[in-house]
């Protein structure tokens, strides 16, 4: 069985539109706009409107020009063959915000049809400087070679669809890496939990691809981003408990930048947890920001739950970290983020 959410994709390929203004007020005034406009194949009810031979980024710019920022927000719309809309459809309904947004970035579809995602690897020190593992950081390539970010990839991704179809392809890519890293280490792999719809469905692929490439579970550490803000607890902690049960390991991500309390973070009983570079920045000057840290250090040692820094740029950094307890260390102080795997006479040569 596979779960939809994850298997959707985010193609406009459809050339029909569904619309549902939130008031009759915005469906009136859509109406009249796209009729100006030369919309002849429009078919308007009291309560939605059906726009037939679309050209998606024409409408997209329209749908900006005549909507404000919250009627866009409220709007929904779905993308159809021009078939009657029912129940089946509910997956692929988004805002007219999103699918703007999903327009402008239609070029991600081609960077993963074409699988040029890749990746720059980070290492992550034990305190005696040796290397215990690698983040793998998702980039992509233009045709004419040129670097897209991790922050553009993500803005691009703008339907729940797309975002999950990016989240797993880079999952799958970098286990893909893994046979060439070196033995012994462990490869961090980030991913964000509202692309995970249910672990059972939409996590199995990656463990498929953990099996298929020979790999030790353990030897797999899927990071879980911006937990710190996450809002529904039980989700995070099927996830976590799904990886677990399988042999993986989980580390949680930015502690200290979210919402969340600590007791909430270490109610999720993870391997490891990250302290965000931003908290990391400011250990050597404000005793608030060490205070917070040792407290993490002690609590999450007494469950078994190792502590890692982020961001570390100077000997300070480092000194002040291994002075609080800290576990690992990552950072430009040792290596920059590149394709190939450091080696701990490379980051011995860095520092």
């Amino acid at each position: 069985m596979t779960c939809p959410q994850c298997e959707a994709t985010a193609a406009f390929r459809g050339d029909t539109v569904h619309v549902w203004p939130p008031l009759a007020h915005t469906l009136k005034k859509l109406k009249t706009a796209l009729a100006d406009a030369g919309y002849a194949r429009l078919v308007a009810s009291e309560i939605d409107l059906r726009i037939a031979q679309v050209a998606h980024a024409d409408l997209a710019a329209r749908l900006a020009q005549v909507l404000t920022e919250p009627e866009r927000r409220d709007c929904r719309l779905v993308v159809t063959h021009g078939e009657t809309v029912t129940a089946a459809h509910i997956p692929q309904v988004l805002s007219v915000e999103a699918y703007i947004t999903a327009v402008k970035g239609a070029w991600l579809e081609d960077i993963l049809a074409e699988n040029r995602l890749n990746f720059a690897f980070q290492p992550l020190l034990d305190g005696e400087r040796r290397i215990q593992g690698y983040e793998a950081l998702v980039r992509a390539q233009r045709r004419d070679g040129t670097s897209i970010s991790p922050a553009q990839l993500f803005e691009a991704a703008g339907t729940p669809a797309l975002l999950a179809t990016l989240d797993r392809q880079a999952r799958l890519t970098a286990v893909a890496q893994m046979p060439a890293m070196p033995a012994g280490t462990r490869m961090f792999i980030n991913f964000l939990p509202s692309t995970i719809y249910d672990p059972v469905y939409c996590l199995r692929s990656t463990a498929k691809a953990v099996e298929d490439n020979g790999l030790d579970p353990r030897s797999v550490v899927f990071e879980i981003v911006e937990s710190d803000k996450a809002q529904d607890s039980d989700h995070i902690k099927n996830i976590v408990e799904f990886y677990q049960r399988n042999g993986y390991g989980v580390a949680l991500d930015d502690f200290g930048t979210g919402h969340n309390n600590l007791s909430t973070l270490l109610s999720f009983r993870p391997d490891y947890i990250k302290v965000d570079k931003a908290i990391t920045a400011r250990l050597a000057r404000e005793s608030t920001s060490r205070d917070m840290v040792r407290d993490l250090v002690r609590q999450a040692h007494a469950r078994g739950i190792r502590v890692i820094a982020e961001g570390i740029e100077t000997r300070t950094d480092f000194a002040v970290c291994v002075g609080l307890g800290v576990d690992h260390f990552q950072g430009f102080y040792f290596a920059r983020p590149a394709p190939a795997f450091a080696t701990d006479s490379d980051v011995a040569a860095g520092a």
